[in-house]
C-alpha cells in the first residue's frame, strides 16, 4: 500500500517528529509525496472540521481510503464528537492520545468506528540521560510567556528561589528564566538533562512531547490532573489540578518544595517501553491495512 501523509497545516516541531515516525517504520507501507499517486491519505487533524470533512469527501470519491490522527477535539471549535462522526466513521483507523471512546459516551455517542487509542512516541536514540548538573528547576516550552501555563511555572520557581530554562521563544524578561531558541535536538537534550521538572501544563487538552522527551533524559514531568495526561505519564509524572492561575502557582510551589522522586534506569526504561515509537507506529500502520 502506498501512503501521503497530509500535515494539514500543522507545523510544530512535534509533527515533525510524528512525520520521522510514521516514514521510518513502516511496515508494507510505501510513503509517497505526491498524494495522486497514494491508496492512502493519512491526515492530521488540529480543528478545522469542515475543511478536513471536504477534504475526506473528495478522497472516497477517488476511490481512495484515509486515517484520521486526532490531535486536538475539545479545544478546536467543533467541540462535541457528534460534529465528526462522519468523518471517523469512514476512516480506515482514527489514532488519538485521548480517550475518545470517553469523549464519545460524554457527547451520547457510541463508538461506531476502528479507534487506535495510543500516545505518540519519543526517539531514545535522541533523549537519554547524560548525567549532567542540574541547573534549572523546571523547563517550559512554548510561544510566548501566556502560554501553556509557561507563566504559573516561572512564578512559582521565582517563589522557591528556582531558575527556569524557556524553550521556544525569546522574549520572557524575567531574573529567573534563560531562554533558548532554534536548538538542535542535541542540544535540547542536554537542556532536558539540565532540569529537574519538564512542564506538560497545557489547557483542556494535550499530549506534550517535551514531557515525554524529558522523561527519558530523567527529568520528571509535570502534567494537569486530566485523562488524556494521566493515561501516558501515571506513575511517571507530577500532577496538579487544572485550577485558576494563583492556585496552580501554589500547587507548584508546595510540589517544589517537597522531596523529589528518584530518578532511576527503572523509572526510564519505563518511559521508553510507553513512549516506544516502532511499537506505536507499527500498530497504527496495521490499523490501516485491517
Amino acid at each position: 500500500m502506498k501512503a501521503y501523509i497530509d500535515l494539514n497545516g500543522c507545523g510544530s516541531i512535534c509533527y515533525t517528529r510524528l512525520i520521522k515516525a510514521l516514514t521510518e517504520y513502516t511496515p508494507n507501507i510505501e510513503i509517497v509525496e505526491d498524494v495522486n499517486n497514494a491508496d492512502l491519505i493519512v491526515i492530521n487533524v488540529n480543528g478545522r472540521r469542515d475543511k478536513v470533512l471536504r477534504a475526506t469527501k473528495e478522497i472516497l470519491s477517488k476511490g481512495k481510503s484515509y486515517a484520521i490522527i486526532q490531535h486536538c477535539l475539545r479545544s478546536t471549535k467543533n467541540k462535541n464528537t457528534s460534529d465528526w462522526l462522519d468523518i471517523w466513521k469512514n476512516a480506515k483507523v482514527v489514532w488519538s492520545a485521548y480517550n475518545l471512546k470517553h469523549k464519545l459516551k460524554e457527547d451520547g455517542n457510541d463508538l461506531d468506528f476502528n479507534f487506535y487509542h495510543a500516545p505518540f512516541g519519543v526517539d531514545d536514540r535522541i533523549f537519554y540521560p547524560l548525567n549532567m548538573e542540574k541547573k534549572y528547576l523546571a523547563c517550559t516550552t512554548g510561544p510566548s510567556y501566556l502560554s501553556e501555563s509557561v507563566r504559573e511555572v516561572i512564578l512559582a520557581a521565582q517563589q522557591v528561589g528556582g531558575r527556569v530554562a524557556h524553550l521556544g521563544t525569546a522574549d520572557i524578561k524575567k531574573d529567573n528564566v534563560d531562554c533558548f531558541t532554534n536548538l538542535r535536538d542535541k542540544e535540547v537534550n542536554e537542556l532536558y538533562n539540565k532540569c529537574y521538572f519538564v512542564s506538560g501544563l497545557r489547557r483542556v487538552e494535550g499530549f506534550e512531547f517535551p514531557a515525554a522527551e524529558g522523561l527519558l533524559t530523567g527529568a520528571t514531568p509535570i502534567l494537569y490532573d486530566a485523562e488524556h495526561y494521566t493515561d501516558w505519564y501515571n506513575a511517571l509524572g507530577e500532577f496538579i489540578p487544572e485550577t485558576g492561575r494563583e492556585q496552580i502557582i501554589n500547587d507548584l510551589v508546595e510540589l517544589f518544595k517537597k522531596e523529589r522522586k528518584e530518578v532511576n534506569k527503572e523509572y526510564i526504561l519505563e518511559g521508553k517501553k510507553r513512549f516506544n515509537w516502532e511499537k506505536i507506529v507499527t500498530n497504527f500502520w496495521r490499523s490501516c491495512n485491517g
